[in-house]
């Protein structure tokens, strides 16, 4: 059995109905509606899937066209006369396929890179590490210089690498059940002519929740470190506001100058 939304309702007792229909084994959304009617559609077949807007029955007012190809889309046409499009490619990094480029309707491009080692599992399940992208560059248009970020990761990672936990395929988030504290992070890069111009380095909890960002440009260092209402203790024990903020604690100082610093905290009570 699969549980799938019918319904939401919002505060203002507006609602959006979404209906389904059955595509082989799966349930695939077909329609959206509202108490005005119908405001979306989907149509598939076996190459495509059409996103249309009223009128149906006549000539719609906006068509997107999702491409398929081997059951991934690759390429998705926007409703203009010239049928311009986003168009994406593929590769396949340790056994998943991943997205390889990306085409703009405007000439630009986007090209993603997964060259390390990617995200280990915790304990010995004999999983292949998850790819996770190295390298991402965007030219924006043509005759346009580059945009480059690179990422660079810790060991512990958002699966739960480096903890006490062994891994089950229980369909919970595995790191939920690290009962002590635990740290995850990234490194994001951005390159111009070759150099590293900017860097910005997040941190986060067990809970998935960012502890600390910190932005690196020139000597100029803004760093926001967030402490939230949960305890040092299991999930099952944490009290109902453990995601919400506590405090937020903004510095901004000049790299060398200890002397020379800003802070600014905010706190919250629930």
């Amino acid at each position: 059995r699969i549980a799938l939304p019918s319904e939401i309702l919002a505060r203002s007792g507006h609602a959006a109905k979404l209906t389904y229909a059955v595509s082989e084994t799966t349930h695939r959304l077909a329609s959206i509606a509202d108490a005005s009617g119908e405001l979306l559609r989907l149509v598939r077949d076996s190459s495509e899937v059409k996103l249309l807007l009223p009128p149906f029955d006549d000539k719609p007012l906006s068509r997107f066209v999702m491409k398929l190809s081997g059951g991934r889309v690759s390429e998705i046409v926007l409703p203009v006369p010239e049928l311009a499009s986003w168009r994406l490619t593929y590769e396949t990094a340790r056994g998943i396929n991943c997205i390889k480029s990306v085409g703009t309707p405007l000439g630009g491009s986007e090209t993603l890179e997964y060259l390390d080692g990617g995200h280990a599992y915790p304990g010995s399940t004999g999983r292949p590490n998850l790819p996770r992208v190295t390298r991402h560059t965007i030219v924006p248009g043509p005759g346009l210089a580059a945009q480059e970020t690179t990422y660079t990761y810790t060991t512990e990672n958002f699966i739960g690498n480096g903890s006490s936990i062994n891994w089950q395929d229980d369909g919970l988030d595995q790191l939920y059940k690290v009962d002590y504290t635990y740290d995850y992070g990234s490194v994001a890069s951005h390159v111009l002519d070759g150099k590293v111009v900017r860097t910005e380095k997040y941190t986060f909890n067990r809970f998935h929740l960012m502890t600390e960002e910190e932005t690196r440009q020139g000597r100029c260092v803004k760093t926001v470190s967030t402490t939230y209402h949960a305890l040092n203790t299991d999930f099952d024990n944490q009290p109902a506001n453990f995601q919400l903020p506590r405090s937020v604690q903004t510095r901004w100082s000049i790299d060398g100058e200890p002397s020379r610093h800003r802070t600014e905290t905010q706190i919250s009570e629930f």
